[in-house]
């Protein structure tokens, strides 16, 4: 949609010119004649003496165009800057690893870029040796490894001031770049002089993972927040974006936030996590931030992750 967006955007700032460049530089006011003959299109285009000049010919309407292709540019950085720093076009197939690091430099396996298979099974059966052909059959081009993968994390938080989190969270991703994100946290307050509080929070989300390399994967999708305490229930809308980079074994760096709505507040939550991966068991630690209705709560946090 960003990209479609931003074609539309470029085509109609190509399509503005000034009227006065289509005037000659080096032509005087003599030069020009006070009005068209029958037959003969007017010097400055469509402008005359009885028409007034349309949007698309006002100067002011070039610099309106590249406003706008400005503004949906960076509304779409986010996604398409990891794209292209991933050189991911989308082109080539995609294996999960058991966990990271399994018998490969990261996590993502990636696979050989598309070839007509047709075409190099006719040259094979004439004899004509092809350089792009592979060295496995053709029915086993797609890089080894499996189709879905997921992760599962148990952690607990606290901020030093009587207040605690335990937390969970589950993520499934797929070949097909689609996968699901939730979590859920309980949050408890105890207060010296009248006992305690708690409340549930959580979400739920449709992702898509729109970058991807061997050592780094992003994330993003759109689903809905829900919070219960002793009164009431509320739920909203929720928009994420995470992103796990895997530079060198054992070291896994994960972060995410999420913006939404909750009942009829805003809700915002971020963390950072870096974490030291041993087979399939991740143990790490980070920071999380949590602001609801703008109050904010920050902790420390450490958990163990299961990749499977």
């Amino acid at each position: 949609m960003f990209r479609i967006a931003i074609v539309v955007a470029c085509a109609l700032a190509g399509r503005q010119v000034s009227w006065a460049q289509q005037v000659p530089a080096d032509s005087s006011a003599q030069d020009v004649p006070s009005g068209p003959s029958a037959g003969e299109a007017s010097p400055l285009g469509k402008f005359d003496d009885n028409a007034a000049p349309s949007a698309e010919q006002l100067p002011g309407h070039n610099l309106g165009a590249t406003l706008l292709f400005t503004v949906l540019e960076c509304a779409a950085s986010p996604i398409l800057v990891p794209a292209a720093a991933l050189h991911d076009d989308y082109s080539q197939d995609v294996r999960f690893a058991r966990f990271p690091y399994d018998e490969t430099d990261g996590y993502l396996m990636l696979g050989p870029e598309p070839v007509d298979l047709k075409e190099l099974q006719e040259q094979s059966s004439k004899g004509d040796p092809d350089p792009r052909a592979p060295e496995k059959p053709f029915d086993a081009m797609a890089p080894e490894g499996f189709f879905l993968a997921g992760r599962l994390s148990g952690e607990y938080a606290g901020n030093g001031d009587g207040l605690s989190q335990i937390g969970a969270e589950l993520l499934l991703s797929t070949a097909g770049r689609l996968g699901m994100d939730t979590q859920l946290h309980y949050f408890n307050e105890q207060f010296p002089d009248r006992g305690g509080d708690h409340l549930w929070l959580g979400d739920w989300n449709l992702v898509f993972r729109f970058a991807q390399s061997e050592h780094a994967e992003f994330r993003t999708g759109f689903g809905f927040n829900w919070l219960a305490d002793s009164s009431d229930t509320n739920f909203g809308f929720n928009w994420t974006y995470g992103a796990d980079f895997f530079p060198v074994k054992p070291w896994i760096f994960s972060t995410s936030f999420d913006l939404g709505r909750l009942g009829d507040v805003g809700l915002f939550h971020g963390r950072a996590t870096i974490g030291v991966i041993v087979n399939r068991i991740e143990v790490y630690t980070g920071y999380d931030y949590y602001d609801i209705g703008r109050v904010g709560i920050s902790s420390l946090i450490g958990g163990v992750r299961l990749w499977f």
